[in-house]
């Protein structure tokens, strides 16, 4: 049979190979290549190559092949495979993802198979403002009154305050509404009482933040509609506030014992973890960048934690201790505000959030 030889060029180098043509009835020869995981996946993200190998993968199944993810382990070795067949079923490529961490390699297994199966809805939900925008979410996630256990208001500029509430707003099936200073809106006055329905007697309504950002004149107006409670989380700055929240979360449900933790300027580092925050139940602390506050290193001690944002967010000297906090296994993810849309697509499936005006912002 003859070779025709050609070219192929890879990473900027022509390397010479000859190509034997495949006529019917002939096998197909299948190209097996391994991959490291952790060229693949960073974290809870696709870096740019895992993000190339999906887009890959999509494409041969628009082609009309079929695309497994199959759990091939072998002796020590922890992997599964990535296997490419034709429509009659023979195997045109193997792709082997190899981890000598099983928890890396079934994140990196479930983005995959979610990005290959399309198993995230994405709606465009917007107001004509902040105020507005997060009332259209709030509709569109609760329909009935009866699924709202609470409601979590935030001031209209505290976004960090807001993104911390996120995992508390998961737990308390709490939508997270925008107050000003001393005055709701009127769209937002009126959501509040749908979300209170029958029985606002049975529901808390949670303030983020202290008086400089919600008053307490605000605060007492809320107590009047017949909540069961009114609680006001805050603390003396941004962390406080955090930290604060933090301790309301229910801590066994938190199962993998995770903490995250950002820098106190870190907005989108904050914003791209809080999607996964809210589905582990796992607390995002915010810190003054050089200087870890003797609370937090105490609520820290003995959690899993993971640092959103590189130094310029969270300082080395800081870093250190929080690595030293979780016995040197401390994972330090740098991220940045286009990560955020990301997070979202890989971790929550069949949700609805908004991709054309955030509320804090």
């Amino acid at each position: 049979m003859n070779k025709t030889n050609t070219s192929i060029l890879v990473a900027g180098v022509t390397i010479a190979t000859s190509i034997m043509p495949i006529y019917a009835n002939e096998p197909i020869e299948k190209e097996q290549t391994n991959i490291d995981v952790n060229e693949i996946v960073k974290g809870y993200f696709l870096t740019a190559k895992g993000e190339e190998l999906v887009e890959m993968l999509l494409l041969e199944k628009q082609s009309g092949n079929i695309v497994e993810i199959v759990d091939s382990n072998v002796e020590n070795v922890i992997k599964f495979d990535l296997v490419i067949k034709n429509n009659e079923g023979n195997v045109i490529e193997t792709i082997g993802i190899l981890s000598d961490n099983t928890k890396t390699l079934n994140i990196s297994k479930e983005i995959i198979n979610d990005k290959l199966n399309e198993n995230v809805r994405i709606d465009l939900i917007a107001g004509d403002d902040r105020y507005k925008t997060a009332v259209e979410i709030s509709k569109a996630t609760y329909n009935n009154s009866q699924d709202v256990n609470g409601i979590i208001l935030i001031g209209k500029n505290a976004i960090v305050d807001g993104l911390a509430a996120s995992p508390l707003a998961a737990q308390e099936n709490a939508p997270i509404l925008l107050a000003n200073k001393n005055e709701l809106t009127q769209e937002t006055e009126e959501e509040i009482l749908r979300l209170l329905g029958e029985n606002p007697n049975s529901k808390t309504i949670y303030i983020v933040g202290g008086t400089n950002t919600i008053s307490q004149e605000l605060e007492k107006g809320l107590n009047k509609l017949g909540v069961k409670s009114v609680e006001r989380m805050s603390g003396s700055d941004r962390y406080g506030t955090s930290l604060a929240i933090a301790n309301k979360l229910d801590t066994s449900k938190n199962t993998e014992n995770k903490a995250f933790v950002v820098g106190g300027n870190g907005e989108a580092d904050a914003m791209s973890i809080s999607a996964k925050a809210a589905e582990l139940n796992a607390p995002i602390i915010v810190t003054n960048k050089n200087k870890l506050s003797q609370d937090v290193s105490k609520f820290l001690n003995g959690k899993e934690i993971e640092i959103i944002g590189g130094n310029n967010s969270v300082s080395k000297s800081v870093e250190n201790e929080l690595v030293s906090i979780d016995n040197n296994k401390a994972i330090i993810i740098t991220v940045n505000l286009l990560f955020f849309i990301i997070l979202f697509i890989n971790f929550l499936k069949d949700i609805i959030f908004t991709t054309v005006t955030l509320p804090f912002l």
